[in-house]
C-alpha cells in the first residue's frame, strides 16, 4: 500500500508474497501480518510519521522485515516479530508500547539490527537471532524493563539502562560499548568473549560466563554476589583482564573468579566479604615472585581487598607455589589468606611474611624450601 496521509490496518493481513506499506504520514497496524508461507514474504514498513503497532499486530514473515529504511518516521510497537532465518532491521527510533519478542527463528537465523535509539518505557524486550545471527544495537537503550537475549552470534550494544539484563547465549562474543546500568541482576553468557567498554553498574547480582575470556576496561560495581568464569570450557583459553586503575567493586558482597589466568592491572574489592580465585583447567598457581598456569604477582595481590582471600580449591587445582611475599602485599586482606589445593603447596626460593592469618589446606604435601 502507498498513502499520502495515513495507512491503517484494523484486521489481519495474510499474503503469499511481499508486503510493502509506505505512507507519507502515519501507519497503524492493529492486526497481524503473516507472510510466512513464502520465502519471498518480506515486510517493509515506511512512514514519514509515527508507525504504531498494537499488541495484536504481530508479524510472522517468510522473508526479511525492515522498518524505516526510506522514511524517517519513528516506531512505537507492542507486537512480536518472527522471521524464517531472515534479518529484522529497525532504522529509526523505537519505543516499546508493551512487552516485545523479536525472533529470527531457525537454525541459521538472521540478524537483528537497531540503528537508532530504543525507549522501553518500562516494558520487556526479548531478542533471539539464533546461533548464527548477529544482534546489534547501535543506539542507546533507556527506560528500564527486563532485556533478555536468548541467542545470537556476535552481539554488540551501546549504553543500556534496564531493570535487568540476561544474555543467555552468545555464540561468538558480547561487546558492551557503552555504560550498562541495571536496577537488578546482570547475567551474560558467551561461547566466546565478553568485553565491557563502558561503566557497568549492576543493581543486584552479577554473573559473567565466557569461554574465551572477559575484559573489563572501565569500573564495575555490583550490589550482590558476583561470579565470573572466563574459561567455561576449562581448557586454559580464557583469561580475566581488568584494566589499569579500574576497580571491580562488589559492595561488600562475595566475589568468585574462575580463569586460566588473572591479568590484574586494576583492583578487586569485595570489602568485608570474601574473594575466591580459582584456576579453570586444574593448572598450577604461582603467588608472588613465581609463575604458574595462573600467576598472581605481589603487585596484583596488593590490589585485592577482602575479608578472606581464598586462592584455589580442594579439587581442580594443581600445585601452589609461594615466593617472596611481604606483609604489605596482603595489607588489604583483613582476616585470612587461604591457599587451597588437592595437590601440593610449596613456599620456595625467598621467604614470605604474612601480617594476617594464613590457612594452608593441601591434599598433597606442604613444603617450606626457603
Amino acid at each position: 500500500q502507498d498513502a499520502t496521509t495515513s495507512v491503517t490496518l484494523n484486521e489481519a493481513l495474510t499474503a503469499d508474497g511481499a508486503v510493502n506499506i509506505d505512507s507519507g504520514g502515519t501507519i497503524a497496524i492493529n492486526g497481524a501480518i503473516n507472510t510466512s508461507s513464502s520465502s519471498s514474504g518480506t515486510v517493509d514498513i515506511d512512514g514519514t510519521g509515527t508507525t504504531t503497532i498494537a499488541a495484536a499486530g504481530d508479524i510472522n514473515a517468510g522473508g526479511a522485515v525492515a522498518f524505516g529504511a526510506n522514511k524517517n518516521g519513528a516506531l512505537t510497537t507492542s507486537g512480536d516479530i518472527d522471521t524464517s532465518n531472515d534479518n529484522i532491521t529497525f532504522t529509526r527510533a523505537v519505543t516499546l508500547g508493551g512487552n516485545v519478542d523479536i525472533d529470527t527463528t531457525g537454525a541459521s537465523a538472521g540478524n537483528i539490527v537497531f540503528s537508532s535509539t530504543i525507549a522501553t518505557a518500562g516494558n520487556n524486550l526479548t531478542l533471539d537471532a539464533g546461533t548464527a545471527g548477529n544482534v546489534t544495537l547501535s543506539g542507546n537503550l533507556t527506560g528500564g524493563g527486563a532485556m533478555t537475549v536468548r541467542d545470537g552470534a556476535v552481539q554488540s550494544y551501546q549504553a543500556l539502562t534496564l531493570g535487568s539484563l540476561t544474555i543467555s547465549d552468545a555464540t561468538t562474543s558480547v561487546t558492551l560499548n557503552g555504560a550498562l546500568t541495571t536496577d537488578n541482576a546482570v547475567s551474560i553468557t558467551s561461547g566466546g568473549t565478553i568485553v565491557q567498554d563502558g561503566v557497568l553498574t549492576a543493581g543486584s547480582t552479577l554473573t559473567l560466563s565466557a569461554e574465551g575470556g572477559v575484559d573489563l576496561n572501565p569500573n564495575v560495581t555490583s550490589a550482590g554476589a558476583t561470579v565470573i568464569d572466563t574459561d567455561t570450557g576449562d581448557d586454559g583459553t580464557g583469561d580475566f583482564d581488568l584494566a589499569s586503575s579500574k576497580t571491580l567493586d562488589t559492595t561488600n558482597n562475595t566475589l568468585q573468579i574462575t580463569a586460566n589466568d588473572i591479568l590484574l592491572s586494576g583492583s578487586l574489592d569485595s570489602g568485608s566479604s570474601t574473594t575466591t580465585l580459582l584456576v579453570s583447567d586444574g593448572g598450577t598457581i604461582g603467588v608472588g615472585d613465581t609463575s604458574g598456569g595462573m600467576s598472581i604477582s605481589t603487585a596484583e595481590l596488593g590490589r585485592m581487598t577482602a575479608s578472606t582471600l581464598t586462592i584455589g580449591a580442594s579439587s581442580g587445582t594443581g600445585n601452589i607455589t609461594v615466593d617472596n611475599l611481604a606483609t604489605g602485599n596482603t595489607s588489604n586482606i583483613s582476616t585470612t589468606l587461604a591457599l587451597v589445593t588437592n595437590s601440593n603447596v610449596s613456599f620456595s626460593n625467598n621467604a614470605s611474611a604474612f601480617g594476617l592469618a594464613l590457612d594452608v589446606d593441601a591434599g598433597g604435601t606442604i613444603a617450606i624450601n626457603v
